[in-house]
Parts: C-alpha cells; sequence; structure tokens
C-alpha cells in the first residue's frame, strides 16, 4: 500500500497559524527590516506608505485584524452590527483609513510612471505588477467555497482544499516576492550611484 503525503489536508501547514502561514507573516517583516537595512531613514522617510502597508500585511498574516475584535474589521458585518462595540468599529474605522490613505498615496505617487516603466521592461516594476496580481489572486481564492456558495454554488471539501492550500503558498510568495523586488531597487540605485560618482 502506498503512503501519499497530502500537504493540503494537514493542519500543521496550511490551516489557520499553520507553518506556511507564519512564514508569510515572517515574510513581511523581513521585508520591512530589509528596508530599514538597505534604505535607511532616506527611504522610510520618503516610501513611509510602503514601509505601513508591509507592516499591516504581517500583522493581517497573523489574524490581527480579528484576533482582538469580535469579529473581522474588513467585514461590513462588523460595523453594522449592535453586538460589536463602538470602540472597535473605532478602531476599524482607522485602520481602514489608514490602508485607504496609502493606497491613495501609492496611485497617486506612482500611477503616473508606472506603465511608463512597465513598458520599458523595468525589473522592479515588473516584480510590483507581479506583487499585486498574486494579491488579486490569493485574495480572490481566500474563502473561495463560502464565496461560491453565496451565489448557490457547492464546491467538493476536497477541492476546496485544494484552493485553501494554492492561496496559502501564493500568500508565502507574495513576501518574498517583495524582498526580490525591494533587492533589485537598492541594487539599481547602488549601481545609479556609482555610476554617477565615477562620472564626476
Amino acid at each position: 500500500m502506498s503512503f501519499v503525503y497530502k500537504i493540503y489536508d494537514d493542519p500543521f501547514w496550511i490551516k489557520e497559524g499553520g507553518v506556511i502561514e507564519t512564514l508569510s507573516a515572517l515574510g513581511y517583516f523581513l521585508s520591512a527590516l530589509f528596508m530599514m537595512i538597505r534604505g535607511k531613514w532616506a527611504y522610510i522617510k520618503k516610501y513611509y506608505y510602503f514601509f505601513i502597508l508591509v507592516l499591516l500585511f504581517g500583522l493581517r498574516e497573523l489574524d490581527f485584524d480579528k484576533r482582538f475584535t469580535t469579529m473581522g474589521i474588513f467585514k461590513s458585518k462588523f460595523y453594522l452590527s449592535s453586538s460589536v462595540p463602538w470602540s472597535e468599529k473605532l478602531i476599524g474605522l482607522l485602520v481602514v483609513g489608514l490602508l485607504l490613505y496609502i493606497i491613495v498615496l501609492i496611485v497617486k505617487n506612482h500611477y503616473k510612471y508606472f506603465f511608463l516603466n512597465l513598458k520599458k521592461l523595468s525589473p522592479v516594476h515588473i516584480g510590483s505588477l507581479l506583487i499585486f496580481l498574486l494579491l488579486l489572486v490569493s485574495k480572490t481564492l481566500d474563502g473561495i467555497g463560502r464565496k461560491l456558495g453565496d451565489f448557490g454554488f457547492v464546491m467538493d471539501e476536497q477541492l476546496v482544499s485544494y484552493f485553501e492550500a494554492i492561496e496559502e503558498i501564493l500568500e508565502l510568495g507574495i513576501p518574498l516576492l517583495i524582498i526580490a523586488t525591494l533587492y533589485i531597487y537598492f541594487s539599481s540605485e547602488k549601481s545609479s550611484k556609482n555610476t554617477t560618482a565615477h562620472s564626476i
């Protein structure tokens, strides 16, 4: 009898608080640390919204969005339910407001040149696009069984397990891509400065 190890059925790896989710959170915090070490204060001061966003992603992976509140702060029910204290709703609104502020800043400061640099096949901007696409796909797959159930589609439990595993693995890939993109960015910045210094 052959034994096939099914990682998607093992809560040690896949489920909430599992190894992959913990590594994903660690990856985000390492991304923030990498920004501090390579970019130093100059980078943090200029791109503080990227720094805060990465930290928020890390906290989200650790379920800070629902660990200390009655339910998840990104659910509309959280703000409409009478069972949720107003103090929690206020904290939730502050976090959501901060996230929206960061998104507006990113679009405002980078939208104009993003697609231009993408056409030039800039590795940094290609990396940024891949990060965004992974976020989009992983968010779509998150709770896909429940989402489809709302429309009357019932998924096989085994298929739901497959999608959960894919989602968790994709989420692990996001901080790894962030670190890789940051490495390319800081390396190109250093190379550019060295070229400028030699030409003077």
